[in-house]
């Protein structure tokens, strides 16, 4: 049977962290680590916490070319008295006073020459812009060069037309620890090197770093039908019915975008033989290895049984609710080779673009997991929960799209930014088979589309959907979202699904203004809260709604995408018609949809009673995380408070 994306990755997860915490009981981390040098840091994986060895700047020094005083002087220094330059500093240089000039009691307006980054001489706490003041040698103004002149030992002084300078105490001062404290976190365990990161290490004298070893992954191309480059140099490219082998180039590269180190497996032909050999070799020098071809249901796709029965190998799954990728298969052996390391392979689809966008779905997530590691004391579902997939956003759909009867469809898009809406707008990259490449160029991200009905086959140009973003472009600006709090996560999963309450809670839904369709809206809820029904779904005036239609349903979800001033009036209106506030629970819901979208934390969540019905009112936005702050138990708990019926804990 088949089984839904969101499960799918749930499940190679938790056999990548099972398989990782094994290996820390037996002290034999696959993820041992290496010591490289910044030059070589980049996008590695901190195997250690490090922390900032020195302050930064470790002395107070200037932030401007001028002069250095005592702000107790400048106080009182009457304007245009004169302060004796009795020496300089420059950046890279100690402080030094000229021959004889010690520091005088009977004149204590002096004044030191400073350049940008220069150590503050010991004394002085306070810097004058070189622009601000006049300097004088002897009894005339002078326009040569005030370091020159000064080392020279001429003799000179400075004079400030307090008229003109206002000082502040420790003005231009840039003092010991302002930037950095000797002790901040520089790199947390598991946190991906960055290059301001790197320039911190640089910065505090460290040049060297322990990291993580880079996952290996081998890629194999299997089928007799596969020209490769081998083939092209010794002429047998040329014969009827062979195809160019897109998928091993295209899978190479994405997993090394990912940040593995990729081991060319080369092809492999449709014989037990060529197969057994190519994966023995593969399972033998890599963590991972992933195939593409030979997963379907042809006389020729042997990858499967060769890996049963040759290779010993455990089938996790088979066949995934999707398209394009519905034969992706994973799988794992155990206690292979001299160490008994349990090994990971992926079997992809033969068509280029089921291979690729199963690539990012699959690889990637499991790449972030181990390159996060593990630690002895976690679960493994902390371990899934806790580990990076895509980044997610909402988009404006630019194009009609037609809905497979079948699957839900992972489209490939571009993103547009829309101004005026504030929203990305997302054009279909044309004609989506899984065999047309042309589909992945250019594309952005992944729209992830319902499975057709026989009330809705066509998502409408303006809707709204979750997509997933596959563009480093946009992965730089949009934060992966953990496992925990994916939408995407959350859709279609039956492993995610709480223990069902008997009785299923009666829900009503308004919408005011909303993007989403009230279908999506319909499959949101239903996704999120625990054995719902969803009664009706309404636009109608607000106020006839909380005054007829709470009768009979035990929950009223209001879900609005306002503006900030209608928002507002909106929240006052609802809550003047409540019986009874409950601002805890409104509060745990705020809270939730901020984690999910952070403006939402700018619109107001109301919840309360009118009757024995429950009334929330929500932003779109954050609609998915504020009921996954209270579903299951905690609404069914409400509902009943709400309802005055008992309630047993358990």
């Amino acid at each position: 049977p088949m089984i839904p994306v969101p499960d799918a990755m749930r499940i190679a997860l938790r056999e990548v962290a099972s398989s990782l915490l094994r290996e820390i009981d037996h002290d034999e981390p696959k993820t041992f680590t290496e010591t490289v040098s910044l030059e070589h840091a980049l996008h590695r994986s901190s195997a250690e916490i490090i922390q900032a060895p020195i302050s930064i700047p470790v002395v107070d020094t200037s932030i401007m070319d001028g002069f250095c005083i005592r702000y107790a002087d400048y106080l009182s220094a009457q304007s245009g008295d004169e302060f004796k330059v009795i020496g300089y500093s420059v950046a890279g240089d100690a402080s030094m006073r000229n021959e004889g000039e010690a520091h005088d009691a009977s004149n204590s307006f002096e004044a030191m020459y400073v350049t940008t980054g220069a150590v503050l001489p010991a004394g002085f706490d306070s810097v004058i812009p070189i622009e601000k003041v006049t300097f004088k040698e002897g009894s005339r103004e002078s326009n040569n060069d005030v370091l020159e002149s000064i080392r020279n030992g001429h003799a000179g002084c400075i004079s400030i037309d307090k008229g003109k300078v206002a000082l502040a105490e420790k003005q231009w001062v840039r003092k010991a620890g302002s930037d950095l404290k000797a002790g901040a976190v520089l790199l947390h365990e598991g946190q991906t090197i960055c290059s301001a990161q790197i320039a911190l290490l640089a910065q505090t004298g460290i040049f060297s770093v322990l990291v993580r070893r880079k996952t290996i992954v081998g890629v194999l191309s299997t089928g007799d039908e596969l020209i490769g480059e081998r083939n092209i140099q010794s002429g047998t490219w040329n014969k009827v019915g062979k195809i160019y082998d897109a998928n091993r180039p295209a899978i190479m590269s994405l997993v090394q975008n990912f940040g593995a180190l990729v081991v060319d497996l080369g092809q492999a032909s449709d014989t037990i033989e060529s197969l057994e050999e190519k994966l023995s070799v593969g399972l033998s020098s890599c963590d991972i290895v992933v195939t593409s071809g030979g997963v379907s249901m042809g006389e020729l796709d042997l990858i499967e049984n060769v890996l049963v029965q040759k290779l010993h190998a455990t089938v996790k799954f088979g066949r995934i609710h999707m398209k394009p990728g519905k034969p992706t298969t994973f799988l794992t052996i155990e206690n292979f080779g001299s160490k008994n390391l349990t090994k990971f392979v992926l079997s992809l689809p033969g068509n280029p673009v089921s291979a690729m966008v199963c690539s990012h779905l699959f690889i990637y997530p499991i790449l972030n997991l181990i390159n996060r590691g593990v630690k002895r004391h976690e679960t493994v579902n902390e371990i899934v929960d806790g580990t990076p997939v895509h980044p997610e956003i909402d988009v404006v759909l630019n194009d009609d799209l037609k809905l497979d009867r079948e699957r839900p469809e992972y489209h490939r898009v571009k993103l547009k930014w829309d101004v005026g809406r504030s929203i990305f707008v997302a054009t279909s990259t044309g004609m989506q088979r899984s065999s047309c490449l042309m589909s992945m160029n250019g594309a952005t991200a992944l729209v992830c589309l319902p499975r057709a009905t026989d009330d809705k086959n066509i998502c409408k140009a303006g809707e709204k959907h979750l997509a997933l973003l596959i563009s480093n472009s946009f992965k730089d600006i949009v934060e992966p979202q953990i496992v925990k709090h994916s939408r995407h996560m959350l859709r279609h999963s039956i492993l995610t699904k709480r223990k069902k309450i008997k009785v299923p809670l009666k829900i009503g839904l308004v919408l005011r203004k909303t993007v989403g369709s009230p279908e999506e809206h319909i499959e949101r809820v239903q996704s999120i809260l625990d054995t719902v029904e969803i009664v009706f779904v309404d636009s109608e005036r607000l106020s006839q709604i909380l005054l007829e239609k709470t009768k009979g349903i035990d929950v009223l979800i209001i879900i609005s995408n306002e503006g900030f001033r209608d928002s507002n009036k909106l929240a006052a209106f609802i809550d003047s018609c409540l019986h009874k506030r409950s601002d805890a629970l409104a509060l745990q819901m705020r809270q939730g949809a901020a984690s999910e979208c952070g403006l939402a934390a700018l619109f107001e969540v109301i919840v309360g009673t009118i009757n024995q019905t429950l009334v929330c009112s929500v932003p779109e936005e954050g609609l998915v995380g504020a009921l996954g702050k209270i579903r299951g138990r905690v609404m069914f708990h409400a509902v009943m408070i709400t309802q005055g019926k008992p309630y047993r804990h358990k």
